[in-house]
């Protein structure tokens, strides 16, 4: 279609067009999420600093530029994760200049062939299974209001196995109570890029004392019915911030709550509540209720949340009668 029949201005088509490009990147840029975009920067201002200091050409890179980089970060004793978590932030910055990736299946044998070596184990933290809850719970010293958000957290946490960023994500719009219990929209999570999103009933918990939606109500009645984040961070002045809590405040909420009980806080963090209810939820629902309720789309992903402190319960062996 010719200009002049679209009866516009050249001007207005060309503000049009511009703020259609910008639009287009906007869009292009929020394949990833924001933390993710984070951590490739930082990987990319390392890989930058190293092609410097060892003389090499960082964009685009040559196969055996990274080959080097990876085998250096190896040597420097780096683990096996953060090398590779380096690659995918490199290849990131290439795609994005349009460069071919340096990221090759040479690479890859490298660190598959340091994993055989090495045989690294993910660190995990320590789950919180339900007596350590209900321990926590009973020992949580802090003064109203604190006392009554960590509680609403920790319940909320381990009940609907969110994640820490997921959990300080939920908005008060988020939540809803109907006859049968507590209905939670998750708009977007780990596993959903796309946010589609997905929704976990909570029912009512037998016990007042761990009983999520009591929990949730009693905060709600300090916070009020204010739209905006469902938990907040509280001021010295005992009254809420109105501001989001910060992700790395849940690990420290579940911290205190471990320690309170005699526990090592440094094994302890907020996927604890996480791997806990996966730990706790497998023997007894199975691995398909347990994954509709956390999210997870791999069942094998699933299995390395639960950890097995007593290889004697639910014994296979012991099943077979011998």
């Amino acid at each position: 279609m010719r200009m002049e029949q679209l009866n516009l201005p050249f001007c207005v088509l060309y503000e049009t067009q511009e703020r259609l490009i910008e639009e287009s990147i906007r869009l292009a840029r929020s394949v990833h999420a924001k933390c993710t975009l984070l951590g490739y920067s930082k990987d990319w201002r390392s890989f930058l600093l190293w092609c410097a200091a060892n003389n090499q050409e960082p964009l685009p890179a040559a196969e055996s530029t990274l080959k080097l980089y990876v085998t250096d970060m190896l040597c420097r004793g780096h683990k096996i994760g953060t090398a590779r978590h380096h690659c995918y932030g490199i290849v990131h910055y290439h795609r994005m200049a349009n460069h071919p990736s340096p990221y090759t299946r040479e690479i890859l044998m490298i660190l598959r062939g340091a994993q055989r070596l090495r045989g690294e184990q993910p660190r995990q933290k320590t789950p919180i299974n339900i007596e350590n809850l209900r321990q926590m719970l009973r020992n949580l010293v802090l003064p109203d209001p604190w006392k009554t958000r960590d509680r609403a957290l920790l319940l909320l946490g381990f009940s609907t196995a969110l994640r820490r960023s997921n959990i300080v994500g939920l908005d008060l719009a988020d939540i809803e109570f109907t006859e049968a219990g507590l209905l939670v929209h998750v708009r977007r999570e780990k596993q959903d890029q796309a946010g589609i999103g997905r929704t976990i009933g909570i029912p009512p918990g037998q016990a007042a004392e761990t009983c999520p939606l009591h929990a949730i109500k009693d905060w709600l009645r300090i916070r009020g019915d204010r739209p905006g984040p469902l938990l907040l961070a509280i001021s010295a002045g005992r009254n809420p911030l109105w501001r989001r809590l910060n992700p790395n405040t849940v690990g420290e909420v579940v911290k205190r709550a471990a320690e309170s009980i005699g526990l090592d806080p440094g094994c302890y963090a907020g996927h604890s509540l996480r791997a806990g209810f996966v730990t706790e939820a497998l023997p007894v629902i199975g691995e398909i209720l347990t994954a509709r309720h956390t999210g997870h789309r791999s069942l094998q992903t699933l299995k390395r949340y639960m950890r097995e402190e007593n290889p004697f319960e639910a014994n296979a062996c012991a099943a077979l009668g011998l």
